[in-house]
């Protein structure tokens, strides 16, 4: 998979694409996926210039409401997520 990651604190200067193995939860554990976190719009910029150079891409497997997170990370956990699993507030 391809990830963005950060060795060192810093701004968007410091994120690198990269790729990495998908983690493998353990027993008891579940893996959950990040789609994004805003830490303002600036910091998102790294992300949006590899989306429109069509490097990566989201794929969105399914939706759960807030009320099906224990649904949601059932089917994380059970390994049928084929992309991202979106959880909706609201």
């Amino acid at each position: 998979m391809k990830a963005v990651v950060y060795t060192r604190y810093g701004g968007p200067d410091v994120l690198r694409l990269t790729d990495a193995d998908i983690p493998v939860p353990g027993d008891g554990q579940v893996l959950v996926k990040v789609l994004a976190v805003r830490l303002g719009v600036r910091h998102l910029d790294p992300l949006v210039e590899l989306i429109r150079a069509g490097k990566i891409t989201t794929v969105i497997d399914r939706r759960f409401t807030l009320s099906e997170v224990p649904e949601a990370l059932r089917y994380l956990g059970e390994g049928h997520a084929k992309g991202k699993v979106v959880v909706t507030v609201g």
